[in-house]
């Protein structure tokens, strides 16, 4: 009986392939005498045949998932591009809102010159000093100078 030639394992006269490995018993491509036109092929010979040369071409005998179709494709590609275009956005855009806070927080921090001057309804919680006319200023002046006297006597008693 003959041996494999690939990895040696005993086959019998009939195997047109090995069934360890796959190898074909059939001797090279090269040295097959083509068959003449007028002999057909069996349908059993026929299948046989093409089952050899999609092995021998390295042809993948798995079936292979359905092309989706082009638009589809395009579709998808699209939304992949706007997803990363909008992201991209959002990034720029939430640093620009961070820098923009940054910068206000600063502000706020730092006094500025409408910080330090009072404003209009502070200056009101003030008390207001009188307006006094020459006459009462003279007056005023003389009821502080009682006022202190007053107040040192208590204090040397």
């Amino acid at each position: 009986m003959p041996n494999c030639a690939n990895c040696g394992t005993e086959m019998q006269p009939t195997d047109k392939f090995c069934r360890e490995c796959g190898n074909s018993s059939a001797p090279a491509p090269s040295t097959i005498e083509p068959k003449s036109p007028e002999t057909k092929l069996s349908p059993a010979e026929m299948i046989e045949f093409q089952r050899w040369q999609k092995m021998v071409k390295g042809v993948n005998t798995l079936p292979q998932a359905p092309q989706k179709p082009a638009a589809t494709q395009q579709t998808e590609e699209f939304a992949k591009t706007a997803a990363d275009f909008f992201r991209s956005f959002r990034e720029i855009t939430d640093g620009v809102k961070k820098d923009i806070n940054g910068a206000l927080d600063a502000a706020n921090k730092t006094p500025t010159s409408a910080q330090r001057t009072p404003t209009p309804a502070a200056a009101a919680n003030e008390p207001v000093k009188p307006q006094l006319s020459p006459e009462e200023t003279v007056e005023f002046n003389k009821w502080r100078q009682m006022v202190k006297e007053k107040n040192e006597q208590q204090d040397n008693s």
